[in-house]
């Protein structure tokens, strides 16, 4: 059994310095999986538009508010959702409220 607290692993800058992560699991998966990270971002700051073209991700919203996009479909996000974003989609999350998004993202290899 592995078992991390997100409060013990560091948080580093990451996407050009739009979001902050703390990336809890990355090197322990025996499976394709890539990633498990608590990631934040700031009010006002976007992830811009990027593609995944050998992953697949799912992002779980805590805290905050975002506008989510995944190949033109636009939605507002917030504490609960879950985003699914498949190989070879486009997309990028705004947060558009005044405190800090904090999510969950879980990113795996096709």
């Amino acid at each position: 059994m592995i078992v991390k607290n997100v409060n013990d692993v560091k948080e580093e800058l990451a996407h050009s310095g739009t979001c902050s992560t703390r990336s809890i699991f990355t090197k322990e998966f025996q499976s394709p999986t890539l990633f498990f990270a608590e990631t934040y971002v700031e009010p006002k700051v976007e992830i811009e538009p990027h593609t995944h073209k050998e992953e697949e991700e799912v992002y779980y919203i805590l805290e905050g508010k975002g506008l989510m996009k995944v190949d033109g479909d636009e939605r507002e996000v917030g504490p609960g959702d879950t985003i699914l974003t498949l190989k070879g989609s486009t997309h990028s999350i705004k947060n558009i409220g005044n405190v800090r998004l904090r999510m969950v993202v879980f990113t795996t290899k096709c």
